[in-house]
């Protein structure tokens, strides 16, 4: 297929799961955590939470896996006290979680729902072009960016799309907008419960 071809990408954000990663467990002392898959899958991509009802502030607790790239990826995060600690990494898989010492409490892995929290790609690292995106907002206003680069670094265009209250709404960019390096898109705000992005270019 050339890079003329209009292909689509959809992205539906999963119900709040705060032990989708690791059911509940009180660890008895340093090692990892049992996970509910060998490789924990994330599609979209999403941000990693941790919660106990006791104090793990002592402990360092570290998260393994991929980026949405496919490159290997880690984040530390110190435990929480009868809480939840979000990361900021989103991750595609989690292979492993650790965690440094004995646990106090019933400690739970999930991931993050509301603020910025998903992130998908579409074409795989390569040029496409972005003809629309087709959005469901179920609340507030809000914010989709789709991102020219990476997550982290623009190397081209960056379009923000300020995404009204309570609608389903399509927007036609009247012609395609060129992502050199791959489009990344970024649901930033929790209302947002899906989109779909349409584009010319490699899956």
């Amino acid at each position: 297929m050339s890079d003329s071809d209009l292909r689509s990408i959809q992205i539906s954000i999963p119900a709040a799961d705060a032990d989708y990663v690791a059911t509940t467990q009180t660890p008895v002392g340093a090692g990892n955590l049992t996970l509910t898959s060998s490789t924990v899958t994330l599609s979209p991509a999403q941000k990693i939470s941790i919660t106990s009802d006791g104090n793990e502030s002592a402990r360092t607790f570290v998260v393994t896996g991929t980026t949405i790239d496919g490159a290997a990826q880690t984040e530390n995060f110190t435990g929480p006290n009868a809480t939840t600690t979000n990361g900021t990494k989103y991750f595609a898989t989690v292979t492993n979680v650790s965690i440094s010492g004995a646990g106090t409490g019933n400690i739970t892995v999930g991931v993050v729902l509301g603020g910025a929290r998903t992130v998908a790609r579409a074409s795989a690292g390569g040029r496409c072009r972005v003809r629309g995106v087709h959005y469901y907002n179920a609340g507030s206003a809000g914010t989709l960016l789709l991102r020219d680069g990476s997550l982290t670094t623009t190397s081209g265009n960056t379009v923000t799309l300020n995404c009204g209250p309570t609608t389903a709404e399509t927007v036609d960019f009247m012609g395609p907008i060129l992502f050199r390096s791959g489009c990344y898109i970024e649901l930033t705000s929790a209302p947002i419960t899906g989109a779909t992005i349409f584009y010319e270019g490699a899956r």
